[in-house]
């Protein structure tokens, strides 16, 4: 069996991905929300370790606002704040 690189003359695959955008002539009730993005908004779509749109980036993020979270509320954080995470249980 010869082991070779195929390249195709034309696009073959099929890209898997939707957006929000894509259920709105199935919704019978909608409401939008105007957010900060950086507050709202952190995709996952790279793999882990790229610069942008990967569950690091997401979880720093998520990190980000539960740390600004407690300190709205008078929490005083410790450690080193740039580079530990913090998390807060949706349950609490």
């Amino acid at each position: 069996e010869q082991k070779k690189t195929v390249t195709p003359p034309s696009n073959n695959g099929v890209k898997l991905e939707s957006f929000i955008f894509d259920v709105f002539p199935l919704s019978t009730k909608m409401a939008i929300f105007e957010v900060e993005r950086k507050y709202e908004f952190g995709p996952v779509k790279n793999a882990p370790g790229t610069q942008s749109d990967s569950p690091d980036t997401a979880r720093s993020m998520l990190s980000a606002i539960a740390k600004r979270w407690l300190q709205d509320a008078g929490a005083k954080l410790i450690g080193d704040l740039e580079s530990d995470k913090c998390e807060i249980g949706p349950l609490t």
